[in-house]
């Protein structure tokens, strides 16, 4: 996948690249290190399984099964800790009913999946956001050398996918099988948690998990127009901090709760390093 690279000098120049692109048609994703690749967590961590029963082989086309596995675990035991549950909360079966029965089936699967992603469970789905400028904020938090916003046209890809798939080929996300093509799909929980909402957050989902998420949007052949990788030096870091804060896009804003509190206090010590008393 060949992205369109920029580098910018400057928070003005930053503005710039990603003022003009329509939050409708654009998502955008923040990452510490420019050389991670785009993989879901759990590409990842199935890459790291060790069955002693299975060889290598065996365990690459055992993907799905771990999945499945993972999922239902999670679900024979997600009742102990919270009260929603996607198979059975009335109101979202209401809102489901509108949908096909599969479709229906994909959501709630779907919606499971979110619930996973938010707990720290290795899922499918890859995390990204309406607002180039939290995607900003989470490149940022964590860097320790250049960072980088990736900026993706999902518009364009859907309408490249109705161009190849039928109309309902969102529904058959779990059915991709190995070999076959393979495509992406942005995905809105029905039922989105605070930290969601507050990150102004989706998921693009893959419709394999036999390919990376870089290996799949090579397949569409998107034009470098839809596709940025926007770097952001190391020296600018303080400082694109600074300005996100001046738009109230914090810790505190982002995560509910005593977690952003608790996460602010490392760029509050950033900021008040210089004037901590030392021991005399």
């Amino acid at each position: 996948m060949e992205w369109t690279e920029v580098t910018i000098s400057s928070w003005e120049d930053y503005q710039r690249h990603v003022n003009d692109l329509n939050p409708k048609k654009w998502v955008f994703r923040g990452q510490s290190d420019l050389n991670w690749k785009l993989e879901t967590s759990f590409f990842r961590a199935i890459s790291s399984v060790r069955d002693i029963k299975a060889s290598a082989k065996q365990r690459t086309h055992n993907r799905d099964g771990y999945e499945k596995e993972i999922i239902n675990l999670f679900k024979s035991q997600y009742h102990l800790y919270l009260s929603y549950n996607p198979d059975n909360n009335a109101d979202f079966i209401i809102e489901l009913t509108k949908n096909s029965l599969d479709e229906s089936s994909t959501e709630r699967t779907l919606e499971w999946l979110s619930i996973m992603q938010h707990y720290g469970v290795p899922t499918r789905l890859l995390d990204w956001t309406f607002s180039p400028y939290i995607a900003l904020f989470f490149a940022l938090e964590n860097a320790t050398d250049n960072c980088c916003v990736y900026a993706l046209n999902q518009e364009r890809m859907q309408i490249l996918d109705k161009s190849t798939f039928e109309d309902d080929y969102k529904k058959e996300i779990f059915e991709n099988r190995k070999g076959e093509k393979s495509f992406l799909r942005p995905y809105e929980p029905k039922f989105k948690n605070e930290r969601l909402v507050r990150q102004q957050g989706l998921f693009m989902v893959p419709s394999t998990n036999f390919e990376t998420f870089d290996t799949i949007l090579e397949q569409y052949g998107l034009s470098k127009d839809n596709c940025y990788k926007i770097i952001i030096p190391k020296d600018l870091r303080y400082s694109l901090f600074l300005m996100l804060k001046r738009l109230n896009i914090t810790h505190e804003t982002l995560f509910p709760g005593i977690e952003g509190f608790c996460r602010s206090l490392k760029l509050n010590l950033l900021e008040t390093a210089s004037n901590i008393k030392r021991l005399e």
